[in-house]
């Protein structure tokens, strides 16, 4: 071999193997950019992809990213579960607020041997579980539980009031009409609060305002009822007509309700959410609903006594007093939701809480039963948005919305206490054989 092959040989195979190497790296870097690109464009094409609503704690842990699939006003199966919730509320607000036919009922006739403060705790105690057990029955909603305690609160109200038209005796009474009835109520007022709020962003106070109007629908269809039936038929067959108008529109609000969406996040909640507790406008928020709840039932417990004992009015006059009032607040509730969108919540719902505390006290005036009738068109009319408004103004304290039954719940379970003790402590009130109520009016 030359000795001149024998030295440029190595560096010819040296030059080779470079060039080859370059041009493997070339290859190399041009796949990786390739690669890269392509992960990019996916990580692009998954980012604007609708995420579908049974995978929300796959996709999107955080919970905060709102769907394609649900439009700011709700779509078809969001207002049907409007329509479903219109008739809960007709059945678990509209008998409670009725009750005031009741305590007439109870204090003049049925159970007349007890006083007008222990007959009052009966109806808070239906009011009280109503809304406490929202703090349990919030985080149930955001387990996805909504269907069995949709089924479960029907029951407990159809067996309860039922049961009531058996009863004989004060506590007969108050096991099933302030027990069972409270607890069926409770399983079901937060979670389809939550529920239909979650369904909307724009028109959100809107369709809560709507599902709020069943509950004076709901009290002034039980007013009457009862009214019509209690003298002609007796005690026990004017409830069971109740417990037959609760099946009928329960019958239509649980298919309503299930047919959309009702499990909104799937993730594991504890009962408390420890944020709230340093928020001060959520805590706000709950201070002044303590407040307004713990006057806000006591006219309408009180307004058919009243009616008859001080004003003299016709025992069917009084009652239908409060179907006056509860057809007031109707129209005051639809009012307030549709001038919410002009004005804002807040300011209604300051409006609301300082007018009706205005007319609360002038009914301290009232002697006679025209004023008596003005004083329940004013008091229901005012006090509508009492009940409608606070629901549209929760979603603003809660900035994680898969939180909201949580603090639904939270709110509403001292908002409760003052509910129960309201109307029974005014009752106590009540002086000179139940004929002098300035204290309960003050």
């Amino acid at each position: 071999m030359d000795p001149k092959d024998s030295q440029s040989h190595p560096h010819g195979v040296s030059l080779d193997l470079a060039n080859m190497s370059a041009n493997m790296s070339r290859e190399q870097s041009e796949m990786v950019s390739l690669d890269l690109n392509r992960l990019m464009e996916d990580k692009k094409t998954s980012d604007t992809t609708p995420v579908p609503s049974g995978q929300d704690v796959e996709a999107n842990p955080s919970g905060k990213t709102e769907t394609p699939d649900a439009p700011p006003d709700g779509g078809f199966r969001a207002w049907l579960q409007v329509a479903g919730g219109f008739f809960i509320f007709f059945n678990i607000w509209g008998l409670p607020l009725a009750y005031g036919v009741f305590e007439a009922f109870y204090t003049t006739d049925f159970l007349k041997q007890n006083s007008q403060s222990s007959i009052a705790w009966i109806g808070t105690m239906t009011n009280f579980l109503l809304i406490f057990i929202g703090f349990v029955s919030g985080p149930l909603f955001d387990l996805g539980y909504y269907r069995v305690m949709l089924i479960t609160g029907v029951i407990l109200n159809v067996v309860g009031l039922f049961m009531t038209s058996l009863c004989t005796t004060y506590w007969q009474v108050f096991l099933a009409q302030g027990l069972c009835v409270g607890l069926g109520s409770g399983l079901m007022y937060v979670p389809t609060l939550s529920l239909v709020a979650g369904a909307f962003t724009t028109k959100r106070p809107i369709a809560l305002g709507l599902l709020a109007c069943g509950i004076g629908l709901g009290a002034i269809v039980f007013v009457v009822v009862f009214r019509g039936l209690i003298d002609s038929h007796g005690f026990p067959y004017t409830v069971r007509a109740l417990g037959y108008i609760l099946l009928g529109t329960f019958a239509f609000a649980i298919p309503a309700t299930l047919l959309g969406p009702t499990k909104p996040s799937g993730r594991a909640r504890s009962l408390v959410d420890k944020s709230a507790l340093t928020d001060w406008p959520f805590l706000m928020y709950t201070m002044i609903n303590v407040f307004m709840f713990l006057g806000y039932a006591v006219p309408l417990f009180y307004i058919p006594a009243y009616g008859q004992l001080v004003t003299h009015t016709s025992p069917a006059l009084s009652y239908y007093l409060l179907a006056v009032a509860s057809a007031a607040s109707f129209f005051g509730r639809l009012f307030v939701s549709l001038l919410a969108r002009k004005t804002g919540i807040m300011p209604l719902w300051v409006a609301c809480g300082a007018s009706s505390s205005v007319i609360a006290f002038c009914w301290i005036a009232v002697s006679s039963t025209p004023g008596l009738i003005a004083f329940s068109v004013f008091y229901g009319f005012c006090s509508g948005g009492l009940i409608a408004l606070p629901a549209s103004v929760l979603p603003f304290c809660c900035p994680d919305m898969g939180k909201l039954g949580t603090r639904m719940g939270m709110s509403w379970a001292p908002t409760a206490l003052s509910v129960l003790v309201g109307p029974p402590i005014a009752g106590a009130l009540v002086k000179k054989g139940g004929t002098d109520y300035l204290g309960v009016q003050i």
